[in-house]
């Protein structure tokens, strides 16, 4: 009897992880003063002020580093 399922980290983790405070945004840029994910709307609302960019290109900039 098998109770565990073997399973990828593809499927362990979701693509698109959302916001706790607008439940229906996904965490989309990264906040650089706060060092922290955020929505479109956490963006507009708290961190327009803020030096940002997308998470994606974040990431580019981490891989060539």
């Amino acid at each position: 009897m098998q109770i565990h399922k073997q399973v990828s980290i593809e499927e362990a983790i979701p693509d698109i992880i959302f916001c706790d405070k607008h439940s229906k945004k996904p965490l989309e840029y990264w906040c650089y003063t706060c060092e922290k994910v955020i929505c479109v709307d956490c963006l507009l609302i708290n961190h327009n002020n803020h030096e940002y960019s997308s998470k994606d290109d974040v990431a580019k900039e981490l891989e060539t580093k």
